[in-house]
């Protein structure tokens, strides 16, 4: 490996580390925030905002026409494409914003949400202020700048925490959520834009517009059909079934799937940074994707199976009393967590080569196949509409993984599956003990509390454990590079766990 390739690919897992992190914290806090704001605020409040964010959201992805991806991709980036750059999300900012305003009236009737309009018409605000930091956090990522992003989005998160928890306590119902938002977009645009900031020169260049938008609109297009294959399912509860089982239903993903999600996209925006930098080897190529999936593979199934085992406690823990409605589609959800993550490194691999029309292609069907599956499951209720959309998630992960085969020619199924083995492995020996241990702690009586903390921590030393004496075949050539890399890393931070890596590559 070349001294450029090294110094890749540690920053690329120094960055990993970094942002999973920040990440990790984000995941925290927002488990806390769920667990207090359901005590404080009813599902109606967490559906009103929830079908105002979807609004939002999707509109959100053309506030910078694909551009920030673009900025990470280009080989050559010059000043007049970071102007034109800024130019672009500053205007679609302002005009997005404005077309909230004008829609929201209708977009209030469509979901039937009394109150929905004075929402949105808080949230489109957001537009312009997030577009003004949109061009630095892609710079980042394009210098690997992993460290500074993270601490930015904890620190924002940290301000929505605060201020959700503080005016929810005062009484301010579903504003309170609002504020938080704010907070949170305040500070992530401020600590962004300080830690890279650019010229505010307002200018576009053609021949970077050009080109700036000829990779974007692919990007968008992308965003577009994922956008509505992440939202879908909530468009079609809020519309059929009412704010009360959108704000359960939604409360039961932000729980399990979010966190995951988080790790997912961290994943993917490190891979897309660094299989960037390596887009015309396709060996080098072959072998960030190899890691990429195994290292997601390695931490989504352990993390789903614990989920679905203790499903019931962990709804009880977090949200109280009158959520039990989310135990079911809380499980459904955590069984395919996997492929709702694993296909973004597919995804990670095809922008990096510059597919993006390619991409976009597939995710018109995935984006056809949440809406149908959700449509057709909610005459079954949320259960119906999480199995509907569970079958999307296969599916759209087996479509990604073929155009990651036309790319890179080397791979097949078969390889890929294997890539799959050790998680498997691992994923049984983690949570074998903890099924019996939760039926048995259950069995005598034990509050869902007590449970819930016994099994995370015999989880969190179960790992410790596999990791020092669990035999390097057992692992595969990616998991153990994984650790290594993982632990070299980590034990010049925290002296404690030099022994246990030690031990562990003693044992590989």
């Amino acid at each position: 490996m070349s001294e450029t390739s090294k110094h890749i690919t540690k920053k690329s897992v120094d960055g990993l580390l970094w942002m999973l992190t920040g990440k990790a914290g984000i995941a925290t806090l927002r488990v806390i925030s769920v667990s207090i704001l359901a005590r404080l605020l009813s599902p109606e409040d967490f559906g009103l905002v929830q079908a105002a964010t979807i609004v939002t959201g999707f509109l959100e992805l053309f506030s910078m026409f694909g551009i920030g991806p673009a900025l990470i991709q280009f080989k050559e980036l010059t000043k007049s494409h970071i102007s034109t750059a800024f130019t672009i999300t500053m205007f679609f900012g302002s005009f997005l914003a404005l077309m909230v305003w004008a829609t929201a009236d209708w977009i209030e009737a469509f979901f039937q949400f009394e109150n929905l309009h004075s929402v949105l018409i808080a949230l489109a605000l957001l537009f312009p202020i997030r577009s003004i930091s949109s061009v630095s956090q892609s710079l980042l990522f394009r210098h690997l700048a992993y460290r500074k992003i993270a601490k930015a989005e904890f620190f924002g998160f940290l301000g929505y925490f605060v201020i959700g928890i503080v005016f929810s306590s005062l009484g301010h119902r579903y504003w309170s959520l609002v504020y938080g938002y704010f907070a949170n977009y305040i500070i992530l645009s401020a600590l962004l834009f300080y830690a890279q900031p650019h010229s505010l020169k307002v200018g576009i260049n053609r021949k970077s517009l050009k080109e700036l938008m000829g990779f974007g609109s692919g990007v968008t297009m992308t965003y577009f059909f994922n956008y509505l294959a992440m939202k879908g399912d909530y468009i079609i509860i809020g519309r059929f079934l009412g704010s009360a089982p959108l704000g359960i239903y939604g409360r039961a993903y932000n729980l399990m799937a979010a966190s995951a999600s988080l790790f997912g996209h961290v994943v993917d925006m490190v891979s897309f940074s660094a299989m960037s930098r390596k887009q015309e080897d396709l060996e080098k190529l072959e072998i960030a994707y190899r890691r990429s999936m195994s290292l997601v593979a390695l931490a989504i199934l352990p993390f789903s199976i614990f989920a679905i085992i203790l499903a019931k406690e962990i709804i009880d823990v977090f949200l109280g009393e009158g959520w039990s409605l989310a135990v079911l589609p809380f499980q459904v959800l955590a069984s395919t967590l996997i492929f709702r993550v694993a296909y973004k490194m597919n995804d990670s691999l095809a922008r990096a080569k510059g597919q993006v029309f390619r991409v976009a292609r597939r995710h018109v069907i995935y984006a056809c196949a949440v809406l149908s599956g959700a449509f057709v499951g909610q005459y079954f209720g949320l259960a119906g509409i999480a199995v509907g959309v569970a079958a999307a998630f296969v599916l759209h992960f087996l479509l990604m993984t073929h155009l990651t085969l036309q790319i890179l020619p080397k791979l097949s199924w078969m390889s890929i599956l294997n890539l799959f083995k050790p998680a498997l492995l691992i994923s049984f020996l983690l949570n074998i003990h903890i099924f019996f241990l939760v039926n048995f702690m259950a069995s005598i009586g034990l509050s869902s509390f007590l449970i819930v903390a016994a099994s995370a921590l015999c989880f969190m030393f179960s790992v410790l454990a596999l990791i020092r004496y669990l035999p390097s075949q057992y692992w595969g050539s990616e998991g153990i590079w994984i650790i290594q890399m993982i632990g070299d890393n980590l034990t010049k931070k925290i002296s404690f766990l030099d022994k246990l890596f030690v031990q562990s590559k003693a044992n590989g």
